[in-house]
Order: structure tokens, then sequence, then C-alpha cells
């Protein structure tokens, strides 16, 4: 690391930290790769984003900060990751719910099947 890259990052991390407490934002990498790059000033849509939400709720609140590294911070793959993560959820949720049908189904059936079987056996 060439020393004025290393001064830029301590003087970035000086100014980052101290908005991140002034704004109610967590310490969390995502939200400090946020910060750092917001006063870095190398993303002048990801400044001129904060600047609007800031300036309605003075604070970044944590969907906001989510929408924000995902839309000018995260690589692709990341975005992608986390598509891929939620449509997985999706499919779960989806078969847990087929397996519950199909169980209830299938009791019904055995129910059923149990109630023709004493019918046939009484008669």
């Amino acid at each position: 690391m060439k020393k004025n890259d290393f001064q830029k990052s301590a003087a970035n991390l000086k100014k980052a930290v101290p908005l991140m407490v002034k704004h109610h934002v967590p310490a969390t990498p995502a939200n400090y790769a946020l910060w750092y790059t917001y006063v870095d000033q190398t993303i002048p849509e990801l400044n001129a984003d904060m600047d609007a939400i800031l300036k309605d709720y003075d604070v970044l609140p944590p969907v906001n900060s989510a929408s924000l590294y995902r839309n000018h911070i995260a690589e692709k793959a990341e975005v992608d990751l986390q598509g891929l993560k939620q449509n997985l959820e999706a499919i779960v949720t989806e078969m847990s719910s087929s397996m519950d049908d199909a169980l209830s189904d299938t009791s019904d059936f055995s129910q059923a099947l149990e109630h023709s079987f004493d019918g046939l056996s009484s008669s």
C-alpha cells in the first residue's frame, strides 16, 4: 500500500465513522463500505442518493442502507447471490407448503380408506 493510499484511507476512516455515529448507523462492514465511499466521493450518484435520504430523515434507515449498498457498492456476483438466496428461500417455503398439503391429503385419504374398510368389514 502506498503512503498516499494509507493516508487517504485513514482520513476517510476519520470522516466516515463520526458520520455513522451521528446518523445512528451500525458499524457493519457493508455500512462502513457505504460511508467510506460516501466520504471518498468516488460515486456521485451514491452521494446524491444518501444526501437526499439524510435530508429527509437525518438518519440512514437500514432498508435504505441495504438498498444503497446493493445499488452502488456490491459486486454483481454479490447481488446475484442475494437474489439466489431469496429464490431458494421461496422454493423451500413453497416445497414446505406442498409437503404439508400432501401430508394432509394423504391423511384424509387414509381415513377414507379406513372408513371404507370398516364399512366392508361390518357388512
